[in-house]
C-alpha cells in the first residue's frame, strides 16, 4: 500500500477513534497529518524528476551514438607497436618537412615516411573503419577524385588511414578497399600517426587536408563529405599561388 493512502487510512481510524473518545484534538492532529502528506508528495515529485533526468541522460547518450554520416568511436584506435620514436630510424626529408616524423607501413607491408606529404603540395588525408557504413560509402567517390588529380598532375594527393587495423589485421581494410576498388595508399596507424590525426579523433569518416610540410592546413572534417574536401583543397591552392 502506498503512504499516501496508508495515511488516509490511519486519519479515517484516528478519526473515528477521536469522535467515540470525544478527544478534541482532532484539528491539531489534522494539521500534522496534512504536514506530512505534503512531504510525502514532495519526495514523490523529488523522485519523478530523478527518474526523468536520467531517462534524459540517457537519451542524450544515445542520441551522440547517431551522429549522421559518421559512426562514432569507442575504442581506441589501434595502431601498432612497432617502434617507439627513439627506436625507430628517423625518415630521410629534405628539411622542409615541419610536421610529426612517422615511418610506418602502408596496408601490403611497404615502408612510408613523411614523403608521403611532401611529394605533393597538398594530400587529403581520410581515417575511416572497417566497419564504418559512411566511411565505406565514400571510398569511391574518394578513388574517383585520385585518379582525376593523379591523370592532371596537379599535386593534390589522398592517404586513407584504416584505424582499426594494425599489420596484423590489414587484410581486413585490404578487402574493402578491393569492394571500393581503391588504389590510393592506405596507412597503418603508427606513433606518429596517431598523435598528427588521431589523439581527439571524435568519430570515422575524420578528414585533414595537409601540405606538403606535414602541417595540417584544414580539418577536420567529421563525416562524409567528398565536396567539402574538395573545396577546402582549392580555398588552400588559391592562397598559397
Amino acid at each position: 500500500m502506498k503512504k499516501t493512502n496508508l495515511i488516509k487510512v490511519l486519519a479515517a481510524a484516528l478519526t473515528a477513534s477521536m469522535l467515540l473518545t470525544g478527544c478534541s484534538d482532532i484539528e491539531e492532529i489534522f494539521d500534522e497529518i496534512d504536514e506530512e502528506l505534503e512531504e510525502i508528495e514532495e519526495d514523490a515529485e523529488d523522485e519523478i524528476e530523478e527518474e526523468i533526468d536520467e531517462e534524459f541522460d540517457e537519451d542524450e547518450d544515445d542520441d551522440e551514438e547517431e551522429t549522421t554520416g559518421t559512426t562514432v568511436i569507442t575504442p581506441e584506435p589501434k595502431h601498432d607497436e612497432l617502434e617507439t620514436e627513439e627506436e625507430a630510424d628517423t625518415p630521410d626529408t629534405d628539411g622542409t618537412y615541419s610536421g610529426t616524423i612517422f615511418l610506418t607501413e602502408d596496408v601490403y607491408g611497404a615502408e612510408v615516411g613523411p614523403e608521403i606529404f611532401t611529394e605533393n603540395k597538398v594530400t587529403v588525408v581520410n581515417l575511416w573503419g572497417t566497419y564504418c557504413g559512411p566511411c565505406i560509402d565514400e571510398m569511391p567517390e574518394l578513388e574517383e577524385w585520385y585518379q582525376e588529380e593523379k591523370a592532371a598532375g596537379t599535386g593534390v594527393g589522398i592517404v586513407g588511414i584504416p584505424i582499426d587495423v594494425d599489420s596484423s589485421s590489414a587484410y581486413m581494410a585490404i578487402d574493402v578497399m578491393d569492394d571500393t576498388g581503391v588504389t590510393y595508399p592506405n596507412l597503418i596507424v603508427d606513433e606518429g600517426l596517431y598523435e598528427m590525426f588521431c589523439e581527439d579523433l571524435y568519430c570515422v569518416p575524420t578528414t585533414f587536408i595537409v601540405d606538403s610540410e606535414g602541417n595540417i592546413v584544414a580539418g577536420p572534417f567529421e563525416g562524409a563529405y567528398v565536396q567539402g574536401y574538395k573545396d577546402a583543397v582549392e580555398d588552400y591552392l588559391d592562397s598559397v599561388g
